[in-house]
This record gives structure tokens, C-alpha cells and sequence, in this order.
């Protein structure tokens, strides 16, 4: 396993969650919802998500599932990237 490109993909990662993050915060936008198990989740959480769910999926064949605290996880998909918000 090439350990340099998977760190540098997680810097890509980073530097992609922290662009929506940011871009939240600029403009006050941190209301909370609930989620199913009543844990509170932000549009931010929920955009950097679906963004890195995005990129993970386009790197990682199918077999590779994405679990997280913020979206129902898929039980079938292992190993999996794991995002905690």
C-alpha cells in the first residue's frame, strides 16, 4: 500500500471539509437538526459529508463502504471510511 498517496488524499480531504466548514460559518449558518439516534447535525455536517462520501466513492471501488455518524450507514459495505462529525 503506497502510504504517502492515501495521506495526501486525506489532505485533500481536510482541506475540502474545512473549505465547507468555513463557508458555513462566514455566513452564521450552524442552525442544528436532530438526527435519527437525537444527536444534533448541521447543514455544514451534512455538506462536507456528501462531499467526501463523493470523493471516497470516485477513489475506492464499491466494496469499500461509507459509514458515518451524520447519514444511516450502509451495514453491507466493509471495510468502510468512517466520518464522525
Amino acid at each position: 500500500m503506497n502510504h504517502e498517496a492515501e495521506l495526501n488524499f486525506a489532505h485533500r480531504l481536510t482541506d475540502r471539509a474545512s473549505a465547507i466548514a468555513l463557508r458555513h460559518l462566514a455566513v452564521a449558518e450552524m442552525t442544528a437538526e436532530r438526527k435519527n439516534d437525537g444527536g444534533p447535525v448541521t447543514r455544514a455536517d451534512r455538506g462536507i459529508e456528501n462531499d467526501l462520501r463523493s470523493m471516497i466513492g470516485s477513489r475506492y471501488p464499491p466494496t469499500n463502504g461509507n459509514r458515518s455518524t451524520d447519514f444511516d450507514p450502509d451495514p453491507q459495505l466493509w471495510p468502510y471510511w468512517r466520518a464522525c462529525g
